[in-house]
Order: C-alpha cells, then sequence, then structure tokens
C-alpha cells in the first residue's frame, strides 16, 4: 500500500453527476470545498450487453467505457462557476493499493480478453471538460478509484481533495432570477449549489435596449396572452370571458395589447357598435419567443421556450388599430411563379446534457453516429477495440421534406448541414472527417475538421436534385485515426437548412412568404376555403391589414392580390380556419 499526499493539479474547466460516498466542508471565505471520497470494494464482472466488455465495478459510481474494449469506474461530479473561472485541485490525500495481476489474469484471460492497463488513468482526480448547463457554466471533478502506475493497477477506496476556484465575469453578466423549473436540477447536479447563487451568466452585449427587452414600457395590471409560434390569432369573446374580463360591459375601443413594451396594433371585429358581442373577437399578428440580436446561438444553446406573452388591457385609453391597405388585382402586373423559401429541420430526438461550448444546443436530430468499422483498429493489445460497436459502413440517411419546390428552377439552392462532434482529441488533427450526401446526386460536400464544436457542412444543390420527399446522408469516412483509441469519430446531425424556389401554394391553408421590390400580381393556390385574412408583416410590431383582394374557386380557392414593393415585403395569408389560438390567457 502507499499513501501519497499533497499532489497539487492546475487547470481550466468542464461536467457531470453528483453522486455517493462524498462528504464535503464547504469554506465561504476563500471559495474552497474540501471533498472526500470512500469506495466501496470493487469486483470484476462482464457487461450484461451483447459486446460483453470486461468490466472493473464499484456500486453506486459512474460506469465510463475506454476505447470500447474495457469499463472502469469513474466518480465525476459539477463545480458551479462564473463563466471564465479558473479552478484547481489540491489531491490532500489518498490511499492505494495494487490489484493483484494474477487475480486479473484468472477471471479475464482465461476467456480471451486483455485488460488495457497502458489506458487507466495515472491520477486519482483531474479537472475533466468544462460546459454550461443552461446559463450555468460548470467544471468537471474526476476522481479515479483504479489508477495505472508503473505497469500495474492500484485501487485508492479513499481520496480527500481541496477544490479551489477564482471567479472572472469578463464579457458576461450576471442572471439574479431564479429559475424555478431547474432549480432542483442545479441542486442535484452541482456539489456547491449553496454557493451558486449568482453564478448563471449570459454573454453581455455592446448595446442592450432594456426596456424592450423586458417590457418595462408595458402598463401594470393587464391578462398575459400566451402564444408559442409565429402567425394570426383571435381571441374570442368566450376565451375572454373564461379569463375574467367583462366582456359585456368593456368599451372594446379601449383595448390594448403589448410585447416587450411595445403596443401592438390589433384588429378588433365589431367595436364600432361599442359593445363587444357574442361573435366579436381580437386579431393580431403574434411572433414565438426569439432572442435579442447577438444571442442567437445561446438562445439556441440553452434550450429557451418559444413561449412569448403578450398583455392585453382595457379601459385605460384607446387602443392602436390596424391600418388597411387596398391590394385589389387590377393593373395587371407580372406574376412569379415561385419565391425563395428557408425551411429548417430538427425534429429534436435525442438530448445530450453535457456540450462543450457556450451557445451549443443540446438538442439534436439523433444519436450520434460512430466511425466505420474500418477505422477500428484489430485485436490483439495494445488495441483491443470492440469493433462490432462502430457503425459497419459509417454511414446515417435521414429524411425530410421540401412543400413545393420548385424543380424546374436553373438557379441552385442553398444547404447547410449543422453537426455537432462528440468525439476530440489532443493526440491528431484533424479529427473528422465527413461528407454529406444529398438525395441520389453526384452533389455533396466533403470536409475535414477538428475539435468538439459544431461544425456546418455548407454547400449548393440544383433543384432538379430536390423533391417533396428527401433524404440526406451523413458519412464519416474513417481516414482520421488515433492509434490510442478506437471508433473514436463520433458525430451528430444537429440541423438541416435549406432555401430553395418555392411555388406559391399554400399549406395547411396558410402561406408566409417574401418578395422583392417591383409591381408584383400574386396568385396563391391551395386553400380550402375563401374567408382568407391577409397582411404585410414587414414591421411584425406594425402590421398592416390588405384588403379588397380576390378570391377566386378553380378545384381549389386562389387568393390573388397586387402590390407594390419598394425594398423588399414579408405577407402572411391564412384562412378562418387556420387562425391559431392562444395558449392561454390569464
Amino acid at each position: 500500500m502507499f499513501i501519497k499526499k499533497n499532489f497539487f493539479l492546475i487547470a481550466i474547466i468542464f461536467f457531470s453527476i453528483k453522486l455517493l460516498f462524498a462528504t464535503d466542508f464547504i469554506d465561504f471565505k476563500i471559495k474552497s470545498i474540501v471533498r472526500e471520497y470512500s469506495f466501496k470494494n470493487f469486483t470484476f464482472q462482464y457487461t450484461l450487453d451483447e459486446q460483453r466488455l470486461p468490466w472493473i465495478k464499484i456500486d453506486g459510481i459512474n460506469n465510463q467505457k475506454i476505447d470500447y474494449s474495457v469499463v472502469i469506474p469513474v466518480k465525476i461530479e459539477l463545480l458551479a462557476i462564473s463563466p471564465n473561472a479558473k479552478v484547481c485541485i489540491n489531491i490532500i490525500d489518498y490511499r492505494c493499493s495494487q490489484i493483484s495481476s494474477e487475480r486479473i489474469k484468472e477471471f479475464f484471460n482465461k476467456e480471451g480478453y486483455y485488460i488495457p492497463f497502458n489506458k487507466f488513468p495515472s491520477e486519482v482526480a483531474l479537472l475533466g471538460e468544462q460546459g454550461f448547463l443552461r446559463f450555468q457554466k460548470y467544471q468537471e471533478i474526476v476522481v479515479n478509484p483504479i489508477i495505472y502506475r508503473q505497469d500495474k493497477l492500484y485501487y485508492c477506496p479513499f481520496v480527500k481533495l481541496k477544490i479551489e476556484w477564482e471567479d472572472n465575469w469578463d464579457g458576461y453578466e450576471k442572471i439574479d432570477y431564479e429559475e424555478s423549473a431547474f432549480e432542483s436540477v442545479y441542486k442535484s447536479a452541482f456539489i456547491n449549489y449553496s454557493l451558486d447563487n449568482g453564478y448563471k451568466a449570459k454573454k453581455r452585449l455592446a448595446i442592450r435596449d432594456e426596456m424592450n427587452y423586458n417590457g418595462s414600457l408595458a402598463p401594470p395590471l393587464g391578462y398575459k396572452v400566451k402564444i408559442n409560434e409565429d402567425g394570426i390569432y383571435r381571441l374570442t369573446y368566450s376565451e375572454l370571458e373564461e379569463a375574467g374580463i367583462p366582456v359585456d360591459t368593456v368599451q372594446p375601443t379601449t383595448f390594448q395589447l403589448y410585447n416587450r413594451g411595445i403596443e401592438i396594433p390589433i384588429y378588433v371585429y365589431g367595436e364600432n357598435d361599442n359593445k363587444f358581442d357574442i361573435t366579436d373577437y381580437i386579431e393580431f399578428y403574434g411572433l414565438r419567443n426569439r432572442p435579442e440580436a447577438g444571442r442567437e446561438e445561446e438562445f439556441e444553446g440553452a434550450d429557451y421556450t418559444d413561449e412569448n406573452v403578450y398583455w392585453l388591457y382595457y379601459g385605460r385609453a384607446l387602443g392602436k388599430r390596424v391600418q388597411n391597405r387596398d391590394v385589389a388585382p387590377i393593373n395587371g402586373y407580372e406574376t412569379p411563379i415561385n419565391y425563395w423559401y428557408t425551411k429548417s429541420y430538427n425534429p429534436y430526438g435525442f438530448f445530450y446534457s453535457q456540450v462543450w461550448q457556450h451557445g451549443m444546443s443540446h438538442w439534436v436530430w439523433d444519436f450520434e453516429l460512430k466511425g466505420p468499422q474500418s477505422q477500428c483498429p484489430p485485436p490483439p493489445p495494445p488495441n483491443n477495440c470492440n469493433c462490432s460497436l462502430c457503425d459497419p459502413t459509417g454511414k446515417k440517411s435521414f429524411s425530410f421534406q421540401l412543400p413545393d419546390v420548385d424543380t424546374t428552377v436553373l438557379e441552385n439552392a442553398s444547404v447547410s448541414v449543422k453537426l455537432l462532434a462528440r468525439s476530440g482529441s489532443n493526440l491528431s488533427y484533424p479529427d473528422h472527417h465527413t461528407v454529406i450526401h444529398l438525395n441520389d446526386c453526384m452533389n455533396q460536400d466533403d470536409a475535414y475538421w477538428d475539435g468538439k464544436i459544431n461544425y456546418y457542412h455548407q454547400f449548393t444543390a440544383p433543384h432538379s436534385c430536390l423533391s417533396e420527399q428527401n433524404s440526406l446522408t451523413l458519412e464519416i469516412v474513417g481516414d482520421v485515426t488515433n492509434p490510442d483509441e478506437c471508433c473514436r469519430d463520433r458525430v451528430a446531425l444537429d440541423s438541416i437548412t435549406i432555401t430553395y424556389k418555392k411555388l406559391f401554394s399554400a399549406n395547411n391553408n396558410v402561406i408566409d412568404f417574401s418578395y422583392q421590390n417591383g409591381n408584383w400580381r400574386f396568385v396563391i393556390n391551395n386553400f380550402e376555403e375563401n374567408n382568407i385574412n391577409l397582411y404585410d408583416i414587414t414591421d411584425p410590431y406594425n402590421p398592416i391589414m390588405l384588403t379588397n383582394f380576390n378570391a377566386i374557386y378553380n378545384q381549389q380557392w386562389q387568393l390573388i392580390f397586387e402590390d407594390s414593393i419598394n425594398s423588399e415585403n414579408h405577407y402572411i395569408a391564412a384562412s378562418n380556419g387556420a387562425i391559431k389560438g392562444p395558449i392561454e390567457i390569464i
């Protein structure tokens, strides 16, 4: 047995879960924590899955696969820190004893398994990686009960650490409010939760419109109208009555709607008689929740809600109303047949709790793709890789739709494929070689890249390569190798974004499109009814109701209108059946 004290490590930041068998003492003055870890006896086992990997097991703590050849115990905890904090570990004490090599051979080698000793960690404790849990930055504290020293394995049932950190807020601002829905998650995740208050942070902007952000201009004592999608909304008599508004006595001309401190023009059907009748309603154009300019990636990475709150008031003053514009199709303007349209896909099929950079999304399309079996070196030792865990081909396909794509267009569509690397190593450069295949076309994108990052494959594709039903294939080539690992190239598909030419056709009785300067006659097909509502939403906080358009039946209803555009206008049209309702009014 050997005992070693006061071994000092210094590093910088990353992730995990609060585990058993630890006692902590918190020093509030110097921002330090003393942690003691006591581990139960280990056992030799095999995993029960089809891989049947050798497993050195300690009950109650995490398990970690090493190169898909052996499973070892590892204790990982999270330390909540400020965004640029520096962290150090002082190993106060640890006690270890050698694991008999004869015992290892007796259990594992007789079945043809070999334990790669040199791949075990050499330190009983170290700093892991850095990451964010929503707004909270964390540092991974890693404790290894089984270590490798001088060609031998040692079992360390006792480890005592002192963890210290120095805060640094450069480039960030604190978030002072409590996230009640996530506090239980923070409490269970962070070993210093009681010191955690004030560590949650956002990136600091150079300029911030504070009033528009927090809605401080909005009057008090309003009703919350919650929505979560872009679109035309209606608030009906019954919905307002259920929320507690005195609909039978209210003066409807005093209805006002605010969002982020800005009064939104609304349309109140039937208000001219100064009564709010049972058939009357409030109509407005609403936006789902969006990040401030400069915070788009942070918004995505923190998994914000799409819910946006509009505030409804009455009885204070005359409310702001939408203006009208005549778009009667009487001038014989030129009729375009398609328009540029951007469609993004991420079905949020798999959640990764661990990411490596502020702003990285935790949600991806599907579980990661592992490098092909050709990337996996064969046994015997020292590699000892279980190549059956690698994908046989290193390819995975994803299906998506492009509604009303115009395949006759000569111009190319723009494609962006966002990937999330789940592996990376300092022992090789680059870490990844990926290829994107779109449908059965020759068009593809081929790239080498490095690091645990979001990488974007960006390329163009001819419209003749596209269709209503499409397939995109992610391929890991497998020619980037690391002699110390196998099946090491792991990549997940985050999202697909395509900008293409779309025909003028409503989908589910709604169309939302932009068009550039000129005099144009728009003919939009595929409406199921003729009660259509049309707005110019170029300025979504000041929408304009468009009137005197035509609705003509020709096997389906067509919307026809003309407009003169100076730069670019944004329109939305929806039939009555496609008008949205609020999530709730409270």
